[in-house]
């Protein structure tokens, strides 16, 4: 087998250095069979050389970072997370598969240094994996305005500056960039918007990122209601939840229902009913990765939003043994398609991001800014500088 040659011919340049055992693998006719190889082995001595970045704001790096401490442990071997922050200070990036997350937070600035970096990465090598491209992604509001337009949401979605009223009540209140989904309770008539409103704006809440949306009742025959959630993963769509309540605004599913659906659950993680149309949806949203929410109403289905970072998987089995099940199924299934995705690292290979301006400024280490600020109080600062450099050096002898 060609892997297994080139694992006799490493073996010599492995026990010299790992770079010049990446440097062979990296350049080796057989480089596709050397990812599919590592991918589906977990004991390989080489596994170092799979690596994924999952680029979030740093109030998001707990979905990745939970997953690798618990379902993923020892079956992601080469993994890592850049904050948007850390990432824009970078002139020079590693080269590897980078999925872009978190964009809804993202102002139009920093949405144009992340698409630099897409195309720094995509310029450098067209054999890395992208997923979610900063300006092509469609967001919230963008996405529910064109699900609106398809005909394929039953519902209309507007905001504030438009001038536009809502075409039917009841409506509610909900941010357009956040995932804590409505704000309000439903509004059954333009005169109860224009008092939520108002409340709104007594609170000294600024409504530029708030959007007006149209209920649509999806309940079933028995009077629930029933979110679904699904994942897109190397183009694979895998479900991951199914939360039943008797309330409208679902969270996740009520305890006294999980006893009665737990079937339904597991049917749905197996079955994988919609998958055709999630494809469809997740192609006019432009969006490589993520999770849609979504409900069934008159046979098709509604699309509530898409997270580019969602919670992936909580740590530890869940007490009820059926939903454990459904974690372990999704979890297999998620870890797998993630394996398939991890690209080898090109040896000492970095990519040169040019961002159009001078490098962002580091942040002073925070035990440095709190000397300083107390500094700063008790009338020293003029001795400021000297101060800041000094522990910067003890800081650096420390380490």
């Amino acid at each position: 087998m060609a892997v297994e040659r080139c694992y006799n011919v490493a073996k010599a340049e492995a026990s010299k250095s790992r770079r010049a055992f990446r440097a062979l693998i990296a350049n080796s006719p057989c480089r596709g069979e050397w990812i599919e190889a590592l991918a589906t082995n977990n004991n390989c001595q080489i596994a170092f050389l799979i690596v994924i970045y999952f680029v979030t704001y740093a109030q998001g790096r707990h979905a990745i970072s939970m997953l690798k401490a618990d379902w993923a442990r020892g079956r992601l071997k080469r993994g890592g997370r850049f904050d948007y922050t850390e990432l824009f200070r970078k002139r020079r990036l590693p080269l590897g598969s980078y999925v872009f997350s978190d964009l809804e937070n993202l102002s139009a600035t920093e949405l144009g240094f992340a698409a630099r970096v897409w195309r720094g990465m995509r310029s450098a090598s067209s054999d890395v994996l992208l997923c979610n491209h900063p300006l092509r992604v469609l967001r919230r509001y963008a996405l529910m305005r064109a699900l609106s337009e398809e005909g394929i949401n039953g519902f209309d979605v507007y905001r504030f500056d438009e001038f536009r009223m809502p075409r039917r009540f009841p409506v509610f209140l909900r941010c357009e960039n956040d995932h804590l989904g409505p704000r309000t309770e439903l509004l059954e008539d333009a005169d109860d918007l224009e008092r939520a409103v108002d409340s709104l704006l007594d609170q000294c809440i600024c409504l530029d990122d708030w959007i007006v949306t149209e209920f649509i009742d999806t309940s079933g025959e028995d009077g629930l209601f029933r979110k679904y959630g699904a994942f897109l993963v190397n183009g694979r769509i895998i479900p991951r939840h199914l939360h039943i309540s008797q309330h409208w605004m679902i969270k996740r599913s009520d305890p006294e229902t999980v006893a009665r659906t737990k079937d339904e659950e597991w049917a749905y993680s197996q079955d994988n009913p919609h998958a055709a149309e999630l494809r469809e949806v997740f192609a006019l949203a432009n969006t490589d990765y993520g999770r849609i929410d979504y409900a069934i109403h008159e046979g098709r289905i509604r699309v509530f939003e898409i997270n580019t970072n969602p919670q992936i998987l909580n740590p530890g089995q869940s007490r009820d043994p059926a939903r454990s099940r459904v974690k372990q199924l999704f979890a297999d299934r998620f870890i797998g398609e993630l394996q398939k995705m991890a690209s080898i690292e090109h040896p000492a290979r970095s990519i040169r991001i040019d961002y159009g301006r001078k490098p962002l400024l580091k942040r002073r280490p925070y035990f440095v800014e709190m000397v300083v600020r107390l500094t700063n109080r008790i009338g020293l600062t003029r001795f400021e500088p000297f101060i800041y450099r000094g522990l910067v050096r003890i800081r650096k002898l420390w380490r």
